[in-house]
C-alpha cells in the first residue's frame, strides 16, 4: 500500500517525465517479478540519416557528379545509468515507542508527503540533465512592459518547425511570472468566452502549438560578464563534442555555468532533411561548466553526446552546420554583457518535442534478505519501498527508493528562451 501511494502522488505531480520519452527501460536488463538487473549503460540508436541522389548510375549523378555512398549509420548516442548520482531515497526510523502508535491516516502521513518529495527531486534532477542537451536557444526580446512577448514564443515554434521537429505532442514550460506575462498580453486578442477564461483562470492551456505548463522548477541561469572576443582555436572536426575557444584577459576568472550557450558567428544551423540553412547562427551548449581565467587562454568546452557536429562531408548524413567551424571563427556567449562586469540572470521558458528527451526510471529488486519490500510500477515510473527491523534495539527503518535519469536524444526538437529576470 505504501508503494502505491507514493507513487500515485509521484505519478500525480510530475510534469516533465509525463511528457518525455520513456521507452527505454526493456533495455536497461531483462524485467522479472524482481525487478530489474541493471547494466551500467545502454546505446541508443536514432534514427539514420541518409541522401538521394538522381539517376540511376550508383558512381555519378544525373549531371555527372561522383557519388559516394554514405555509411548506414544509427548515430547511437550512451545512456549511462550509476548507483549514485540515478538514485534518490527518503529514509525514516521508527522507535520502540512510534511503533506503538497508530498512524490514523497512514496514507498522508506516510507514503504521500515520502512520494511528493522524490518526485519533485527527480523531477528538478531530470530537467537539469536534459536541459544541458538542448542546442537551440535566443533571447527574450519582449515588449516595453514585459520581458517576454508572443514574439519570442513563435520564434521558438518556428525554431522547431524549420527542424522538421514534429508538430504533434509539443510541450512548453514557463516559470509563473513569464506566463503571467503572456496571458496579459493575449487577454483582449480572442473571443470574449476565450477572453473571459484567460482573465478568470489567468492562464492559456496551449500556445504557439505547444501545450503550456506553469512551471516553477526551471532553474533560472547566472551568465558572467565576457570582455573582448572570443574565437575558435583549433578546426572543428566532423562528430566533435568538444569544442576549444580562446579568450581574452579578463577582470578576474570567470566561471559560466553547465547550459551555458554559445555561437558560432555567420555560421547557420542546417535543416536536418534539406541540408540548407535555417538563417539562425549555430549555437551549442556546454554540456558542463567551464572557467575562463583572468589572462585569458583556451578553454575545452564540451557538448552533449546527442549534438556532435557534423560538416557537409560527413558520410552519414548527419550534417547540422553550414561549414565546420575554422580557427579564428568568432564564437559569442549568450547573455553574456560586454560593457559591464555584472552577471546576467535569466529565467529559461523550454519548448520540445517528447522525443528530443528520453528517460528511464527503474524498477529496483524486491528480493530483499532480512527486509520486507514492495515496488509499484506505473507508466515508466516505479518507486521501491523496503522495511527491515532492528531486533537489537526494537526499531524499524523503512527507506522508499528511485533510481531514474533523463538526457536529450534529438537535440533539434527543443529550444531554450534566455528571459532576463525582472
Amino acid at each position: 500500500m505504501l508503494a502505491k501511494n507514493a507513487l500515485a502522488v509521484m505519478h500525480n505531480e510530475s510534469v516533465f517525465p509525463r511528457t518525455i520519452d520513456n521507452q527505454l527501460k526493456d533495455q536497461f536488463g531483462s524485467e522479472a517479478s524482481n525487478g530489474y538487473k541493471t547494466g551500467t549503460a545502454i546505446a541508443i540508436n536514432r534514427p539514420a540519416r541518409v541522401k538521394s541522389t538522381n539517376g540511376a548510375d550508383l558512381t555519378v549523378d544525373a549531371d555527372g557528379n561522383p557519388i559516394t555512398i554514405n555509411d548506414f549509420v544509427e548515430d547511437p548516442i550512451t545512456f549511462p545509468m550509476d548507483n549514485k548520482y540515478s538514485r534518490l531515497k527518503v529514509a525514516h526510523e521508527f522507535d520502540t515507542m512510534q511503533l506503538q502508535l497508530e498512524l490514523t491516516n497512514e496514507k498522508s502521513r506516510y507514503g504521500d508527503p515520502q512520494g511528493m518529495q522524490l518526485s519533485n527531486d527527480l523531477e528538478r534532477k531530470m530537467v537539469r540533465e536534459s536541459l544541458v542537451g538542448v542546442q537551440n536557444g535566443f533571447i527574450a526580446v519582449g515588449t516595453p512592459t514585459a520581458t517576454i512577448s508572443v514574439d519570442d514564443v513563435l520564434n521558438a515554434q518556428a525554431t522547431l518547425d524549420s527542424l522538421t521537429c514534429p508538430m504533434a505532442n509539443r510541450t512548453m514550460l514557463i516559470p509563473p511570472f513569464a506566463r503571467a506575462q503572456l496571458s496579459g498580453q493575449n487577454a483582449t486578442l480572442f473571443t470574449p468566452t476565450t477572453n473571459e477564461a484567460i482573465v478568470k483562470k489567468g492562464y492559456i492551456n496551449e500556445y504557439a502549438g505547444a501545450s503550456m505548463h506553469s512551471y516553477n522548477m526551471l532553474p533560472a541561469i547566472s551568465i558572467p560578464a565576457i570582455a573582448g572576443s572570443a574565437s575558435v582555436t583549433s578546426n572543428v572536426t566532423d562528430g566533435a563534442n568538444t569544442v576549444t575557444v580562446t579568450f581574452g584577459a579578463q577582470a578576474g576568472n570567470k566561471i559560466f555555468p553547465a547550459g551555458t550557450i554559445l555561437t558560432f558567428v555567420n555560421n547557420a544551423r542546417v535543416n536536418p532533411e534539406t541540408r540548407e540553412s535555417i538563417g539562425t547562427d549555430y549555437t551549442f551548449t556546454a554540456k558542463e561548466s567551464f572557467t575562463v581565467l583572468a589572462a585569458g587562454g583556451n578553454v575545452a568546452i564540451t557538448i552533449d553526446d546527442s549534438a556532435k557536429i557534423y560538416g557537409e562531408d560527413d558520410n552519414g548524413a548527419r550534417q547540422n552546420i553550414v561549414t565546420l567551424p575554422l580557427a579564428g571563427d568568432v564564437v559569442t556567449i549568450l547573455g553574456a554583457s560586454t560593457t559591464d562586469n555584472n552577471a546576467t540572470v535569466f529565467d529559461r521558458v523550454l519548448m520540445y518535442n517528447e522525443m528530443a528527451f528520453t528517460a528511464v526510471c527503474l524498477p529496483l529488486r524486491t528480493d530483499l534478505e532480512g527486509a520486507n519490500a514492495q515496488r509499484a510500477d506505473y507508466e515508466g515510473m516505479s518507486i521501491r519501498v523496503a522495511t527491515q527491523y532492528a531486533i537489537g534495539d526494537d526499531n524499524q527503518t523503512t527507506r522508499f527508493d528511485v533510481w531514474g535519469k533523463a538526457i536529450s536524444q534529438r537535440p533539434e526538437y527543443s529550444v531554450v528562451i534566455f528571459v532576463p529576470k525582472a
